[in-house]
């Protein structure tokens, strides 16, 4: 089974970021690490349910 999951955003090309800017890329790789963290769960539950994890 293929695990798709969200992308984590780019960095941008500055190396110096707003205050603003640094709270949505935070906020984007947590959502992207949540999303994955999520169907990580599910598979694992799925597989549990048919037996073992594979």
């Amino acid at each position: 089974m293929l695990l798709v999951c969200a992308a984590a955003p780019a960095l941008p090309a500055s190396d110096r970021l707003t205050q603003g800017q640094a709270a949505e890329l935070l906020l984007a790789y947590d959502a992207a690490h949540a999303d994955c963290a999520g169907r990580l769960a599910a598979v694992r539950r799925l597989n549990a349910a048919d037996g073992a994890e594979r």
